[in-house]
């Protein structure tokens, strides 16, 4: 633990690096102390750092649910635990199923005070019978609700405990079958088949509920439905489409040959294929899903180009390959191919579309758009240096500057922002005249990122002088948690007019109910229309600025008929029951 303490110690010094977070330190720190028990390391953090620091049921929590019974033991003997919160670490060690782990805990706790339903689930969902049958044995199982303990069971898999709860209690409980649905998620074939024989074969819509329950099972359990009911119940897509989405080439290839699958669309499987392109089916030798779909159809039925651009898409540069030499220049359009393979950031896909067709087919211009605009950098690099920059850097700029909004941090925060690096890296090679600033602030008002608002602020503040304050503020209405930009231009525009007007307008039509509260408070009222405001507010279901303009607005605003009459032909009940009773306020 000293260098945890060392850390700690220097943690002054590291406060202003971005990179570290104090609050994690401590708590990873103090997680490593009760997993050694070490308590005078945990009594000097109690004593720097202060005693909420250590937060008891956190930690109690964090040993049970790694099932550290001798730490669990250690923290009621050496801490003041009379106010600590066992239900969590009671449940987790129930999930668990540690039964000397639950027997102590329940030996700690008040039984008044646990929820013995939510306990009993839980170990339920263990699949430790033990647990079970011993805290069926504690408590009166008059308490327990047996039916949702059973569906627990079946949703993890457990057969132990669903047999046992079957065999120890009144069928009648038993009546639910969604729990064949719960099983079928588990996979748990076995299950599903005790299920179907305790359930079903008692049922006078057995087939119906086999069909319902299909859409809940992976390739394995659809296989066991088919070996025990036949094809007829299924629909061949779904069957691939499951097997291509678990990448299980031999599940596709089976069903395929079990099946008739001329009704099957082969160019959604294909594409599905492609997307993965990598596995492969091990049988003599290795023979490629993509492949063995294109042997088994006759190829001018598949859309060729769009598999190459799935693949391109995806990076797979072997099913690009493959197609090409299997189809030459029927399965790729260059121009869409380069595109797709610039947007997945694929190097190499890249090179081989470049070097095997030619460059005019292609349009680079867009393609290093692509790149940029996905947060591609290493791609976008290697493009500049093999073309020596020879492309619209207008474009590939303003779409690196989108990719910079997108990995800005919740703090505002650029820092550790690749797309950001790399666009300050092109600014300087291209001047920074090639950012069309106006734009930039727009979208970056519409997103909310105050770090890149404040940075375009300051780093182009004469350009910046010349935009329009009522757009940049309209556009600041527009997006979700925006208020701290809206402040940031109202201060930057103090000294300069706008359309207070358009942008309360658009503040009640978005439903930014704080902008609309400060612009009631900072402005002349009179100077804005509340009235159009509360229409807005309403049209577009925005119950939060309703609330705010009625602190502002004169009531008769809230009583004309035009406004009840639209309030009243919406779906939203919440604001009808709302303005009824402001109405008779």
């Amino acid at each position: 633990m000293n260098s945890w303490k060392m850390l700690l110690d220097n943690f002054g010094s590291l406060r202003d690096c971005e990179w570290f977070d104090v609050h994690l330190a401590i708590k990873s720190a103090l997680e490593s102390a009760f997993l050694y028990m070490d308590k005078s390391f945990i009594d000097y953090i109690s004593f720097t750092y202060g005693k909420k620091t250590v937060d008891l049921n956190y930690f109690l929590n964090f040993a049970c649910q790694n099932g550290k019974e001798i730490v669990v033991r250690w923290i009621f003997e050496q801490f003041e635990t009379n106010h600590i919160d066992i239900i969590a670490p009671l449940l987790s060690v129930c999930r668990k199923g540690n039964k000397e782990l639950v027997v102590y805990l329940l030996r700690k706790c008040c039984i008044e005070d646990l929820n013995l339903n939510a306990t009993m689930q839980a170990a339920c969902e263990s699949g430790t019978l033990d647990v079970v049958t011993m805290l069926w044995e504690k408590f009166n199982f008059d308490i327990f609700d047996v039916e949702s303990c059973f569906k627990s069971s079946c949703r993890k898999g457990n057969l132990n405990i669903v047999k046992w709860l079957y065999e120890s209690f009144d069928k009648a409980l038993f009546h639910d079958i969604s729990v064949l649905n719960l099983a079928c998620i588990s996979s748990n074939i076995e299950l599903v088949e005790y299920l179907i024989i305790n359930f079903l074969k008692t049922s006078d819509n057995e087939m119906t509920k086999i069909e319902e329950c299909l859409s809940y099972c992976n390739s394995s359990m659809l296989r066991f439905f088919v070996g025990k009911y036949g094809c007829d119940l299924f629909d061949l897509d779904h069957i691939l489409s499951v097997g291509l989405s678990e990448n299980n080439a031999e599940f596709v290839i089976w069903s395929l040959t079990n099946f008739d699958f001329k009704s099957v669309d082969l160019n959604n499987a294909v594409k599905l294929a492609c997307q993965n392109g990598n596995f492969r089916l091990h049988t003599s030798g290795e023979t490629r899903l993509v492949e063995w779909f294109l042997n088994s159809n006759c190829y001018e039925s598949l859309e060729l180009q769009q598999a190459s651009n799935v693949s391109c898409a995806r990076g797979k540069i072997d099913v690009v390959i493959m197609l090409h030499k299997r189809y030459n220049e029927k399965a790729c359009n260059v121009k869409a191919a380069v595109n797709n393979a610039c947007f997945s950031g694929s190097i190499e896909t890249v090179y081989w579309l470049l070097n095997t067709f030619q460059e005019k087919d292609a349009d680079l211009d867009v393609a290093l758009a692509m790149a940029c605009g996905n947060g591609k950098n290493n791609l976008v690099m290697w493009l500049l240096e093999k073309y020596d920059m020879k492309f619209n850097m207008k474009l590939a700029i303003l779409e690196t500057f989108k990719a910079s909004l997108k990995k800005e941090r919740s703090n505002g925060k650029l820092s550790e922002n690749s797309s950001f690096e790399l666009l300050n890296w092109m600014l300087k090679e291209c001047g920074n005249h090639i950012l069309d600033i106006k734009i930039s602030v727009l979208l970056a008002c519409k997103q909310g990122k105050i770090g890149h608002v404040k940075w375009l602020f300051d780093k182009f503040s004469e350009t910046c002088r010349d935009i329009n304050p009522s757009e940049a503020l309209e556009a600041a209405c527009h997006g979700f948690d925006t208020f701290a930009i809206y402040l940031f231009l109202v201060k930057r525009f103090r000294n300069r007019k706008f359309d207070l007007q358009k942008v309360m307008q658009y503040a009640c039509e978005f439903g930014n109910d704080q902008i609309v509260e400060d612009l009631l408070k900072r402005f002349d009222k009179n100077k804005l229309n509340v009235r159009e405001g509360i229409f807005a507010a309403c049209l577009k279901g925005h119950l939060n600025v309703l609330r705010v303009l009625w602190l502002y607005a004169k009531p008769k605003y809230f009583r004309e008929k035009r406004l009840v009459n639209l309030v009243s032909n919406s779906e939203n009940s919440e604001m009808v029951n709302w303005l009824i009773a402001a109405v008779d306020r």
